[in-house]
């Protein structure tokens, strides 16, 4: 992980979902639509969009590296397949690791659907669809496949606030309900879908949590605790896939004001 993170707050969020990367995450092009994903309750990034493997890693995460990216195909094998359209933006930097906090300084987009609450953290949610994630991702590529005019949605996916047996349970590979899997499937799902509609070009898809959680062994509960430097993973818009991308120094362009 870098030394210098960065924080990515509600303004330079929208600098980046207005402007596609040619061949980083900045340049002239521009992203019509927009899925921001909120990982609700800070996903691990190292076990996720910063993986590092260590003797804590389970044998069952397979991680491979392709290209810039090293993957856990084990636990994410949908959005391993989509290696070549994503991206991975690290070095990210929480202002605070209590919830209501972080999230207050997240990006809020009209949402698509809301999945483990029904208010996350005062984000306003104008529009709640039933169903799970993976209807909810399927319903944002249907809007998006249909839409007149640009989109910005948001889908929430609660629960990922794994102080102990991190493993067991919201990373359990072997269980395709844990929530990992179920992430996988619908942001795996939407991302394929959309490269098939031929949307993916101009539809950013950035999915993050608040904050991350510990690096390194687990703690004594077998979980990982509250952590401000974090990652994200980003797609489409035009921006370059298989690409680790160090946020540290990043400037995002002065898109949107």
């Amino acid at each position: 992980m870098t030394d210098r993170p960065t924080f990515m707050a509600r303004r330079a969020f929208l600098r980046l979902a207005a402007v596609a990367a040619g061949g980083s995450l900045a340049g002239a092009a521009r992203a019509r639509h927009c899925v921001f994903v909120l990982m609700a309750g800070g996903p691990s990034q190292s076990d996720m969009f910063d993986f590092q493997a260590g003797p804590w890693t389970p044998g069952w995460f397979r991680p491979a590296a392709a290209g810039g990216l090293c993957l856990p195909q084990g636990l994410l094998p949908q959005i391993a397949a989509q290696r070549d359209c994503i991206s991975f933006l690290r070095g990210l930097q929480a202002p605070s690791t209590c919830h209501p906090a972080a999230q207050s300084c997240l990006p809020s987009f009209t949402s698509v659907g809301i999945l483990g609450s029904e208010s996350v953290y005062g984000f306003p949610c104008a529009a709640s669809i039933p169903g799970s994630f993976e209807e909810a991702c399927a319903d944002a590529r249907t809007r998006i496949r249909e839409a007149h005019t640009g989109l910005r949605l948001q889908i929430t996916l609660g629960g990922w606030d794994s102080h102990a047996e991190i493993y067991e349970t919201t990373l359990d590979a072997a269980n395709p309900g844990s929530l990992a899997r179920r992430f996988d499937a619908g942001l795996g799902a939407l991302l394929a879908g959309l490269k098939e509609d031929g949307l993916l070009a101009e539809t950013l898809v950035v999915a993050m949590g608040e904050f991350g959680r510990t690096p390194g062994p687990l703690n004594f509960q077998r979980g990982r605790d509250h952590y401000p430097q974090h990652a994200a993973l980003v797609a489409g818009g035009g921006i370059r896939g298989g690409q680790a991308i160090d946020s540290a120094g990043f400037e995002f362009p002065e898109i949107w004001s």
